[in-house]
């Protein structure tokens, strides 16, 4: 009898075995992308990937060409990386999936039940909601709202016990993902809905989300699992106590219609609280880190900083009359035009420079790619598993020079070149918060450059002893052979003027 590794490892040899007969076999070897082959049958390439895509994926782009495929977990993925043949799969559209991806991810991470995860017209009614509530209007009418608990949760997080005049220490990670979760989960849900007591829980599930989607073992994702499990079932009984039949007191217009709606589809509220945890999350999660890293950037460059917190001073002034307050009413509509040409560039070039998405599909028909910049030409075949790599991309020295620097100034003169497709990614599927995360990213920015002092302090380690390089991303924590970093970077906070 075969022990079960060496079952594990000889399935994992048939696996690459299979991937390189369809690939120089089943295809001429310059029509198929080649395979990246790892001496960890089953496994493949995970590990390596998990670590740090970026520097990974930008080795094997150097080393087999801007199309090849990794064996993860056992599934063969060709992985797309540069802008033209992002755009040239992009145009065969019909051939591509998304659905098996959505479903998985229903299921594996947010725990919708499976009847409901495969239903099409339920999961089409809730991308259809999404869609129309982060429409550029959409977000307009609902920074109304937002503005205000954007300004009080800010204001509320820097209140000492001794004096207003005392500054308050946080780990900006904290304060960054603490103060979005609380607007967000309060404008979404309404004001009844227990922040404070599902925040530790919400950030454990969504620090592990990689994790849930690189199936690791059930007992490295328990913790995160009881965790998601917690914020489900707070949401469970927060809709149960308090859905009147047609709305929740003070919660939005999006979520009480789609209560309504889904309710209306037969589903129960059991079925209907981990739809809404995916809702919470994929609205969130883009603006999260897109402000984390803004910020990460700005204490690696205090003149970029200094130049930001003048273009706010100078906005505010001239458009606010200095009157910092008033910037509670303050909707989307303001950061439009000329006087945030600073903000509107580092909201680019941080997206650019902390892009981590990749795009999933599954190829329902054949297709032939090719990346005009290298004359590269690929056959996709009905089958395949490909990802689309907009982060790789973005770190092209063809469009952009040091493209591993974050320059404030990179897109004062023009916006990125087909910035919809290039800079955030590829269809209409991918970044449809883009709208609410530059709305977020402005607001937050200008409010803390006004009206809050946030200084760098210091950074610890696991055991809090100080970090001798604040800015480095220092703490490495391994789960399951995936390293995961993180900056741990200490801040003190403290209000300019009375919330």
């Amino acid at each position: 009898m075969l022990s079960l590794i060496w079952k594990i490892f000889l399935l994992g040899v048939g696996v690459q075995l299979w991937s390189l007969a369809r690939t120089w076999i089943l295809k001429a070897p310059q029509t198929r992308p080649q395979v990246v082959f790892s001496w960890l049958p089953w496994i493949g390439s995970s590990i390596a990937y998990g670590r740090n895509p970026i520097v990974f994926l930008l080795d094997c782009q150097k080393r087999y060409g801007p199309i090849f495929t990794l064996i993860l977990w056992g599934k063969p993925t060709t992985f797309i990386t540069t802008s033209s043949s992002i755009k040239a799969v992009q145009k065969n559209a019909s051939a591509l999936s998304e659905a098996e991806r959505r479903v998985f991810l229903g299921e594996t991470v947010y725990g919708i039940p499976a009847h409901i995860a495969n239903d099409g017209r339920i999961i089409g009614e809730v991308l259809a909601y999404s869609s129309r509530n982060l429409t550029k209007h959409s977000v307009e009418k609902m920074s109304v709202n937002l503005g205000p608990l954007i300004w009080d949760i800010l204001h509320s997080m820097t209140k000492n016990e001794s004096t207003s005049d005392t500054p308050t220490a946080f780990r900006l990670k904290e304060f960054i993902f603490g103060s979005m979760y609380a607007s967000f989960a309060t404008y979404l849900f309404g004001p009844l809905f227990p922040v404070g007591e599902t925040f530790e829980d919400y950030l454990l599930f969504h620090d592990s989300f990689e994790l849930f989607t690189e199936n690791a073992p059930d007992s490295t994702l328990e913790p995160s699992l009881n965790a998601r499990n917690r914020v489900t079932k707070a949401i469970h009984d927060y809709v149960k106590q308090n859905w009147t039949g047609k709305a929740i007191p003070g919660c939005s217009d999006w979520i009480s219609t789609l209560i309504l709606r889904l309710k209306e589809l037969g589903c129960h509220n059991d079925e209907i609280a981990p739809i809404l945890l995916a809702v919470l999350t994929t609205t969130a999660s883009d603006v999260m880190w897109t402000v984390y890293w803004f910020w990460v950037f700005q204490f690696q460059d205090p003149a970029a900083r200094k130049s930001l917190e003048s273009e706010a001073e100078i906005a505010l002034s001239s458009s606010l009359r200095g009157k910092a307050s008033k910037l509670r009413e303050v909707k989307a509509s303001y950061f439009d035009g000329d006087n945030f040409t600073l903000h509107e560039s580092a909201f680019y070039e941080t997206l650019r420079r902390a892009n981590d998405t990749a795009l999933f599909y599954d190829v329902v028909q054949d297709i032939t790619v090719e990346d005009a910049e290298t004359n590269y030409r690929v056959v996709l075949l009905k089958g395949d598993k490909i990802a689309a790599t907009p982060q790789v991309a973005n770190y092209d020295p063809f469009f952009h020079s040091d493209p591993i620097q974050w320059k404030l100034d990179r897109f004062t003169s023009t916006l990125p070149v087909n910035a919809a497709e290039h800079m955030l990614g590829v269809g209409s599927s991918l970044f449809q918060t883009r709208h609410l995360n530059s709305y977020f990213f402005k607001a937050f920015s200008v409010i803390c450059h006004s009206c809050l002092e946030l200084h760098r302090e210091h950074a610890l380690d696991a055991q809090g002893h100080p970090i001798t390089d604040p800015l480095a991303p220092q703490q490495t924590t391994k789960h399951w052979g995936i390293a995961r970093t993180d900056a741990n970077i200490m801040i003190s906070v403290r209000s300019r003027t009375a919330a």
